[in-house]
Order: structure tokens, then sequence, then C-alpha cells
């Protein structure tokens, strides 16, 4: 008499085989679903640090050649007068401005955790899997 449950060469039951097999198929893809995700994520990051990077170059660019153009108003308006103090008071005024803003680009460079949308999809699916 024929057995209920064909078996495979190994003697284990087809139908386990193929339930291990589909379960290793729906691994796979839920990994490759998250390298996915993950890779993403890198180029996205990079996307926007290489826009960071032009935006802020022109930006201090412009706002050097500014601050240039405006020192020298403020000494030319004093040069008969007191233009060696206005010219240190200047420049101890700007080095004040960039000693902030050097505190305040440090304190903005703290940002969320990188990947952690697929850390959290992750920690998604490992619940998933728990209550199963």
């Amino acid at each position: 008499m024929a057995s209920p449950h064909p078996a495979t060469e190994d003697g284990a039951p087809a139908g386990l085989m193929q339930s291990l097999r589909r379960l290793a198929d729906t691994a796979l893809g839920v990994l490759q679903n998250r390298l996915e995700l993950i890779v993403s994520e890198i180029e996205e990051e990079r996307l926007r640090a290489v826009q960071l990077l032009v935006w802020g170059s022109a930006a201090l660019l412009f706002f050097g050649f500014g601050l240039l153009m405006l020192t020298l108003v403020v000494i030319l308006l004093f040069w008969d007068t007191h233009r060696l103090l206005i010219a240190v008071a200047l420049g101890i005024l700007y080095f004040g401005i960039a000693v902030a803003l050097a505190m305040g680009a440090r304190r903005r460079a703290q940002r969320p955790r990188i990947f952690s949308a697929s850390i959290e999809e992750i920690a998604k699916d490992r619940d998933t899997l728990r209550d199963v």
C-alpha cells in the first residue's frame, strides 16, 4: 500500500521538504527586501550629503563676499579716525560668530541613526515571527 505522503530520497516526507523550501524562499525574500531598503537609504543619504555640501559651499562663498564688502565699507567709514580699532573689533566679532556657528553645526550634525527605517522593519519582522 502506498504511503499518503510520498518520501524523498533521504526518507523525509515530500510535504515537509516543500514547506522547508517555501520557508527558505520566504526568508530570502524578506532578506532581499530589507537589503534593498538599506541600499535605498544609503543612496538617499549620499544624495542628501552631496546637496548639502554644494548648497552650503555656495552659501559660504557668497556670505564671505558680502562680509568682506561690508567690512571694507565700515573700515573706510572710520579711515581717518579709528580704522585699526574697527578692523580689530570686526575681526573679534567674526571670530565669535564663527565659534557660535561651529557649535550650532556640531549640534545639528547629531541626527537619528542611519538605517533607522531598516532597523524598524526588521524589528517588526521579528515581532511578527514571534507571534506565529
